[in-house]
């Protein structure tokens, strides 16, 4: 599968209140939206990370910031979970500073493999079953055959 593009935008949406605990105080949310695209934009998988200062040392521009950094890597390396896991050894080091932005695109990018496998398999004549899933139901399939394989 080859992965056409990755979006990137920070996604902050207004609480109705303020959200308070003993590291923040929050009006909105402060969060890395992802969508990987496949298949001319048929196929789209989604990602969400939360960079948080007090957590994991990144905000909403230094997440964004590596995922501009790395998405020519990205979109070029990984096609497929072999390929995907592989890029995560090679880069342990670099996701390791970045954490929050990495978990936006990993979320994205299983997403879209395991949409891209259930599309595949909703092809196949004999495979009625999954013609009846919807977006939402193809995330429980991805998520069973992601664990399935034993890959992560």
């Amino acid at each position: 599968m080859k992965i056409e593009r990755l979006k990137a935008i920070s996604l902050e949406i207004p609480f109705k209140t303020n959200f308070k605990h003993a590291s923040a105080d929050r009006a909105k949310t402060a969060s890395i939206w992802i969508e990987a695209c496949s298949n001319h934009g048929a196929l789209i998988g989604y990602g969400e990370g939360c960079p948080r200062e007090y957590v994991t040392g990144e905000n909403l521009k230094s997440a964004l910031d590596w995922i501009n950094r790395h998405t020519s890597s990205i979109v070029k390396d990984i096609t497929n979970l072999k390929s995907l896991k592989a890029w995560v050894v090679k880069q342990e080091q670099v996701i390791d500073k970045d954490p929050a932005a990495w978990c936006a695109i990993e979320l994205a990018l299983l997403d879209l493999l395991g949409k891209a496998k259930v599309s595949r398999l909703s092809r196949c004549w004999h495979c009625h079953l999954c013609q009846l899933f919807s977006n939402i139901q193809q995330c429980w399939v991805t998520m069973i055959w992601l664990y399935f394989q034993n890959r992560y």
